[in-house]
């Protein structure tokens, strides 16, 4: 199983657990550092009776290590499974002013009206005419291209230093007195780990008997089979990618053995999900087909 197979998985997980009902959001955290997650396997004392099986001891490093990975990825800008979630048009705020500066009617129709994963280095923060505080992105030009913050991530603002390369989830709304501007911005890190911990509760639900999305059932089942594939010696909690051998933990039949270990201790997979993860493809795009 490549690093591109999990990352497919990951999202299919995570936009199983962006669909359902969600609380109301919370002020974000005024640190725009990347938080860390912490997916921890129910203790034995406290699963449900029925369930008898044991996740391998390498399945909480993995799992912690892989999603504050892609966290910290989508955090600094870059492309991830997450981005592509939101559908986010990844772009630094040089690129924005580049494509705006060639074609204006072109960068609108790119930008304008769309959410983008906003990156680059911070030049400064100011208020507008409403008060509400904005960072200003290097780009070239030398008012910079504006991020205004959404109202529940404007204590941000006041953690943001210059020179600090920061990624924000933003709305585009065009050249504003000919500069970028976007509104309605939240650090993309906290973004990032609000979906993770769905992702990492559903995890947990599934480790205690529950069921859960059959994405996120077929990602524990792959973490799983990784987890395995690794001698219990190994520290796996700052990534253990050579000592993993992906092919065999991809293998359908591996899975499938997994499979059929995992309901006999109690823990619930659905017949459609142990098709997507036996076919010989071992492909999330073969789910539904």
């Amino acid at each position: 199983m490549t690093r591109r197979l999990l990352s497919l998985c990951f999202l299919l997980a995570l936009g199983a657990c962006a669909q359902r009902e969600a609380p109301p959001h919370a002020p974000i955290d005024a640190t725009p550092r990347v938080p860390v997650l912490e997916f921890q396997a129910p203790p034995v004392d406290v699963i449900a009776s029925p369930v008898r099986y044991t996740l391998d001891r390498q399945f909480t490093p993995l799992v912690n290590f892989y999603l504050d990975d892609e966290v910290a990825a989508f955090g600094r800008g870059e492309d991830t499974a997450i981005g592509e979630l939101f559908k986010l048009v990844a772009v630094t705020a040089e690129q924005v002013r580049s494509a705006y500066a060639k074609d204006a009617a072109a960068g609108d129709q790119r930008f304008l009206g769309r959410q983008v994963l906003l990156s680059g280095s911070v030049l400064g923060v100011s208020k507008d005419d409403d008060k509400i505080p904005y960072v200003v992105f290097r780009d070239g030009v030398l008012l910079g291209t504006k991020a205004r913050l959404a109202p529940d991530s404007v204590a941000v603002a006041a953690t943001v230093t210059k020179d600090q390369e920061l990624a924000f989830v933003c709305t585009g709304r065009g050249l504003v007195a000919r500069t970028p501007l976007f509104d309605d911005c939240r650090p993309a890190a906290a973004v990032a780990q609000r979906q993770a911990r769905m992702l990492v509760s559903e995890f947990a639900g599934f480790a205690r008997g529950q069921s859960v999305s059959p994405e996120a059932t077929e990602l524990a089942v792959r973490f799983e089979s990784l987890a395995r594939a690794v001698d219990d010696r190994v520290d796996c909690s700052s990534g253990c990618e050579g000592r993993l051998d992906h092919r065999h933990a991809a293998q359908a039949t591996t899975l499938g053995a997994i499979v059929q270990a995992m309901r006999a201790g109690g823990l619930r997979i659905d017949t459609a999900t142990e098709r997507a993860l036996t076919q010989a493809s071992s492909g999330p795009a073969a789910r539904g087909s």
